[in-house]
């Protein structure tokens, strides 16, 4: 996208505020593309920007998060749906459906959905559990929690703790795997310890 002079900036947001009438700066910010900076918590339903989103303490949606670029969350992160082209930071991160992310994920406290898709070549900081979680090729998490498990081709984990697992070629997993269900693994998996089928999961 072409970098937009201060007069087309106007142009949008006067035209956001003529759609719209009277509306809160941070609602016309979302309608003109522009970055997005609270030092407070937000509330509201959907969000969709091509740029950032910084929040200095709680961000709660009752719809979908949608950003193109990087989200930077000083505590909790609550939507419906998450999706993220870039980072994702918050303490926490929860998604009533699903969480997708291009990029990176950072938590203290991890990220749980219904699913959680990470892209080719992304980095997660912290536990993720969910019903299905996806980690895309070469991409790298720690450890995982969740029903249904796939690791595509050279993606790396620490724990895995699932149901059903399937682990694609030349995939490295240096901590532990756990299942209840089933274990599919293509060819030059490296397990650091045997993978263990066990009645029931840690939690």
């Amino acid at each position: 996208m072409e970098r937009r002079t201060r007069y087309e900036i106007f142009a949008d947001l006067l035209d956001i505020v003529s759609k719209r009438g009277s509306c809160p700066l941070t609602r016309a910010s979302y309608g003109a593309n522009l970055p997005v900076d609270r030092s407070g918590s937000a509330l509201g339903d959907s969000l969709a920007i091509g740029g950032t989103v910084s929040v200095g303490s709680s961000l709660q949606l009752s719809g979908k998060l949608d950003v193109g670029g990087r989200v930077d969350v000083g505590e909790t992160l609550t939507a419906q749906d998450i999706e993220v082209g870039g980072s994702l930071k918050a303490k926490s991160i929860s998604a009533s459906n699903s969480v997708e992310v291009g990029g990176s994920i950072t938590t203290v406290s991890g990220v749980s959905a219904n699913s959680v898709e990470i892209g080719r070549r992304g980095e997660v900081k912290g536990e993720i559990r969910a019903n299905r979680v996806v980690i895309g090729e070469r991409a790298s998490v720690e450890d995982v929690h969740a029903k249904t498990i796939t690791m595509e081709e050279k993606a790396r984990a620490h724990n895995l703790y699932g149901e059903r697992i399937t682990i694609e070629s030349d995939c490295h997993i240096s901590g532990e795997v756990q299942y209840t269900e089933s274990l599919r693994t293509e060819r030059n998996v490296h397990f650091a310890k045997a993978p263990l089928k066990v009645n029931k999961l840690p939690k």
